[in-house]
C-alpha cells in the first residue's frame, strides 16, 4: 500500500510540473508575440514615414521571404531562427502603413533576380528561367541540365561571395542586394535607368539606412 501511494504521489508531482512547465512556455510565447509585435511596428513605421518623406510614390516588395522557407539549408540553428521570423506579418505591417501614406505596394516573386545582371536581357532571363522550373518540377533532368546551362550564360554575373556581385558586362562588382533589388523593380516597372553610366553610378554608391534600438527600446533610422 505504502508503494502504490508513493508511486501515486510520484505521478501527481510530474504532472503538476508537466503543467507548471506548459504554463510557463504559454508565457514565453506570449511575451515573444508581444516583444515581436511591438518591435515590428516600430520598423515597419520608421520605413513607411521614410519612404513617404522621401517621396515615394510605389514600392515593390519581393516575397522570396515568404517564400523560401521550405527546404532551406542554413543549418540547424539558422534554419531554426529564420524559420521562426514570420515574415508575412512584417510584410503586412508594412503594406497596410504605406497604403495609409497612399503608396502603392505590390508584391512580385524574386526568382532569377539575384543571379542577373542589371545590365542583362531580363525578360529573356525570366522566359527561359520558367521553362527550367517547369522541366525541374517534371523532373526532366536532360531539359532541365539544358536550360540550367543557357541560364548560366544570360546571366552576365555571378555572385562572387556572399554580398558581392561580379558583373561581366562592365567588370565592376556591385552589392548582390542591390543588384536583386534593382532587378526585381525591372521585372515590374523596366525600363527604369537607360543610362547605362548613371545606372553603375547609383549602383555602387548605395544610400544606407541603419535600424537600431536604443535604451529605451525605441526603433531609430540613421544614415
Amino acid at each position: 500500500m505504502n508503494k502504490l501511494s508513493e508511486n501515486s504521489l510520484n505521478t501527481d508531482n510530474l504532472r503538476l510540473e508537466r503543467k507548471e512547465l506548459i504554463n510557463k512556455q504559454k508565457q514565453l510565447s506570449a511575451f515573444r508575440e508581444r516583444y515581436l509585435n511591438n518591435i515590428f511596428h516600430q520598423i515597419t513605421r520608421k520605413i513607411a514615414d521614410y519612404l513617404y518623406e522621401t517621396g515615394h510614390k510605389k514600392v515593390i516588395i519581393g516575397n522570396g521571404a515568404t517564400n523560401s522557407k521550405d527546404g532551406i539549408d542554413l543549418g540547424n540553428k539558422t534554419n531554426q531562427h529564420f524559420v521562426s521570423i514570420p515574415f508575412r506579418k512584417i510584410i503586412d505591417m508594412l503594406k497596410y502603413k504605406l497604403e495609409e501614406y497612399g503608396i502603392e505596394t505590390e508584391e512580385t516573386s524574386e526568382e532569377f533576380t539575384s543571379k542577373t545582371s542589371p545590365f542583362a536581357n531580363l525578360n529573356k532571363v525570366l522566359k527561359i528561367g520558367e521553362e527550367y522550373l517547369k522541366a525541374k518540377k517534371e523532373k526532366n533532368k536532360e531539359k532541365e541540365k539544358q536550360l540550367g546551362k543557357e541560364l548560366e550564360k544570360l546571366y552576365q554575373g555571378k555572385r562572387i561571395k556572399r554580398g558581392l556581385f561580379k558583373d561581366f558586362i562592365t567588370g565592376k562588382i556591385f552589392n548582390a542586394d542591390a543588384v536583386g533589388s534593382y532587378n526585381i523593380l525591372r521585372k515590374v516597372a523596366m525600363p527604369l535607368i537607360n543610362n547605362t553610366k548613371l545606372l553603375v553610378d547609383k549602383l555602387s554608391r548605395l544610400i544606407k539606412l541603419k535600424l537600431y534600438q536604443n535604451r529605451k527600446g525605441m526603433i531609430i533610422i540613421s544614415h
